[in-house]
This record gives structure tokens, C-alpha cells and sequence, in this order.
């Protein structure tokens, strides 16, 4: 379980390497007043990244943790959502550095 308390988002890199390595993710709550992680709702939904109020953490965090390791099939199905998600929005580092050297190397070839 990789958990986040980051008040300034929840699509941080490290966020994105727990995603990227199927961990079950636990993250604060968006703030629409602020416009904070309003996009990363959209992709980490409530059900399988649990979320802890940004306001309430020392309350909420423990309960979370309670539930999970009462349920570790939800740590699972969690860690198997993270997967897909990953497959489906993510490069792995070799196709990332590919694509930016091809990329580099375009620009270069055009000056």
C-alpha cells in the first residue's frame, strides 16, 4: 500500500511510480474550492484508491488502515486496478526515453 498525503495533488511522480508498480494507493480527497486533484478523481476512482479527507487524516487514516488489512482482497483488486491503469496510461521508462531521444533528435536534425 503506497500512501500519499501530498496537499498540493495526488499525480505526484512518486504517485505515478506506485501506480506504475500495481500498488494499492490511499490518497487525500480533491478540493474543488482549491482546484486540487479534480483530473486525478477521474482516474483514481474512490473504489479502488481509497481516499482520506484532507481535513480529517489523523482520524481517517487509521480507520483505512484497518479496513485494509481486515480486507486484503481489497488490496488486491486495488494493486490489479493500478495495473490496468498503468498499461493503459503509462510508458515504461525504455518507450519514454525512446520517444524523447527520437523526438530530440528530430529537433536537432531541423536546425
Amino acid at each position: 500500500v503506497y500512501v500519499t498525503l501530498n496537499t498540493e495533488g495526488s499525480l505526484s511522480n512518486t504517485v505515478l511510480e506506485a501506480v506504475k508498480n500495481s500498488k494499492c494507493i490511499v490518497r487525500l480527497t480533491s478540493s474543488k474550492e482549491e482546484y486540487k486533484d479534480l483530473y486525478t478523481d477521474e482516474i483514481l476512482k474512490e473504489e479502488y484508491a481509497p481516499r482520506v479527507h484532507r481535513d480529517r487524516v489523523n482520524e481517517e487514516l487509521p480507520e483505512i488502515f484497518a479496513r485494509l488489512a481486515r480486507d486484503p482482497e481489497k488490496i488486491t483488486s486495488c494493486s490489479e486496478k493500478m495495473q490496468e491503469i498503468a498499461n493503459k496510461h503509462l510508458w515504461d521508462w525504455k518507450k519514454r526515453i525512446e520517444y524523447e531521444v527520437k523526438i530530440i533528435k528530430e529537433v536537432a536534425s531541423s536546425i
